[in-house]
């Protein structure tokens, strides 16, 4: 009888059992299949950066063909761009030390996060800062969908990029940096006061500082020059001495106006005070001529 029941439990486990496996089985062929994602697309396109020249303080561009998958376009140009140049002539503008902590897009201004090594690596000269800035928004700006760069350092919008350049606004595309050197304070005193011997009142409004905090209205500007020039033959400065502030430059100007008369008007110790322009000087205060 024990040996019946030992029988008969046996061949109940073995029901079960195989019950078990077909039901598992089942199941199995029932569920869902798994959906496996498929790998990203790599996209292979061509960049435009901007290294400096070795011969003139201009940027160069310099085409290159990346592969890109989880990272954006802008994320890549700067990846790149701190590579420095692949063209041995050219010379970077980024040190190779700089780290990209963030980068977004918001409509069409891109926001990016650099280390500290942005500026402190960079040679303290005032081309040279105008040089690094612009040659991250143009290459930035080379996409259609990017039109504005907000630089920040270490989270930051520095109001000075060091001594010339303010960081407190998006910068825009600057097109004249890639095809002339840009003009020092005196180079644009020289060509401010060029203008107003040749009567060419407009074209020196065009080197004074205007922005919607400091606004300078061309109607005002041009009734108070129009009478002051208008015997003017020649400008020349004597001595100049240049001086650097929180806000930009000053210089302090010795200069001689001869009049179509043959008359000779000395003007000593005229200051003249410069802010940068989106990497322009401009004149933001000026004695009247």
């Amino acid at each position: 009888m024990k040996k019946k029941y030992v029988y008969i439990s046996f061949v109940a486990i073995c029901v079960i059992f195989v019950y078990s496996i077909n039901v598992f089985t089942n199941s199995a062929l029932e569920a869902p299949e798994l959906e496996i994602q498929p790998s990203p697309e790599e996209i292979q396109e061509t960049i435009t950066l901007y290294f400096r020249c070795p011969i003139e303080a201009i940027l160069v561009e310099e085409l290159r063909v990346i592969e890109r998958t989880f990272e954006s376009r802008a994320e890549v140009v700067l990846r790149e761009l701190i590579k420095g140049p692949t063209n041995t002539i050219l010379h970077p503008t980024l040190s190779p030390r700089t780290k990209i902590y963030s980068v977004l897009t918001i409509g069409d201004t891109v926001y990016v996060n650099f280390s500290k090594e942005f500026y402190t690596d960079l040679p303290r000269r005032e081309i040279d800062e105008v040089l690094v800035a612009f040659s991250v928004v143009n290459s930035l700006t080379k996409s259609d969908y990017i039109s504005k760069v907000q630089i920040l350092i270490e989270g930051e919008r520095p109001h000075i990029f060091l001594k010339y350049l303010s960081l407190r606004e998006p910068l825009i595309r600057n097109e004249k940096i890639t095809k002339e050197t840009l003009a020092s304070p005196l180079d644009v005193l020289r060509a401010y006061f060029e203008h107003l011997e040749n009567q060419e009142i407009r074209r020196a409004f065009d080197y004074t500082y205007r922005t919607p905090e400091f606004g300078l209205d061309y109607t005002m500007f041009f009734r108070e020059t129009r009478e002051r020039i208008r015997n003017y033959k020649n400008i020349e400065i004597k001595m100049f001495v240049i001086s650097y502030n929180s806000e930009g430059i000053t210089l302090t100007v010795d200069y001689v106006v001869e009049l179509t008369s043959g008359e000779f008007i000395t003007h000593e110790k005229e200051v003249f005070e410069f802010r940068n322009h989106f990497g322009e000087w401009k004149i933001f205060k000026r004695n009247k001529l």
